[in-house]
């Protein structure tokens, strides 16, 4: 079981700067080949100058204004880790992923108190370079650091008077730390 932080960089901007928890279970199929089954939760939010309309609306009905934006990320993924370089110690691994999540924004314009909501299902894949590290004997304590890219990708659902942020593909790359606590022999 792993437990990790991750920090997340979404290419879209109700999406910038969220983080949270990863939860993994990770099963030794093999002396070099790791299965690993994630669930993390990321949120953020941020404050920008727009507007809080949405859809068909008479021109100067909306007035520019500050707005919050809340958003969460929701993943579950499975991946395998192959590891690359393995010793006693530590070993580097490249971890290809599947994932779906969903996706929500929630925005209120801080003046004038409308607010707007847009929730979507997408999956992707991803790509981590994983270090992982350890010292002692069984039960194993293990230290892992994660960089990620990956791109979650929807169904094209623009509609003319309707509220659809996230409408277009968008990368997400993620930083994660964590630590893990393996049990039994890990083939290394």
């Amino acid at each position: 079981m792993r437990v990790s932080y991750v920090a997340a960089h979404a290419e879209h901007r109700l999406l910038q700067g969220v983080s949270g928890t990863e939860a993994s279970g990770i099963f030794d199929v093999r002396p070099a080949v790791t299965f690993r089954a994630s669930y993390s939760d990321l949120r953020g939010a941020q404050t920008r100058h727009g507007i809080a309309c949405a859809g068909l609306i008479m021109p100067g009905t909306c007035s520019p204004e500050p707005i919050r934006d809340d958003s969460r990320i929701r993943a579950l993924t499975l991946g395998v880790a192959l590891h690359v370089l393995r010793r006693p110690s530590w070993r580097i691994a490249v971890s290809p992923g599947l994932r779906i999540a969903t996706v929500r924004a929630d925005s209120r314009g801080l003046t004038s108190g409308r607010r707007l909501s847009a929730t979507k299902l997408v999956a992707g894949a991803e790509g981590d370079l994983e270090l992982s590290a350890s010292a002692g004997a069984f039960p194993r304590l293990e230290a892992h650091l994660a960089i990620g890219v990956g791109a979650l990708i929807g169904a094209d659902d623009r509609i003319a008077d309707g509220y659809t942020p996230f409408s277009n593909d968008f990368a997400l790359r993620r930083a994660q730390l964590g630590l893990a606590l393996r049990l039994g022999r890990t083939g290394r």
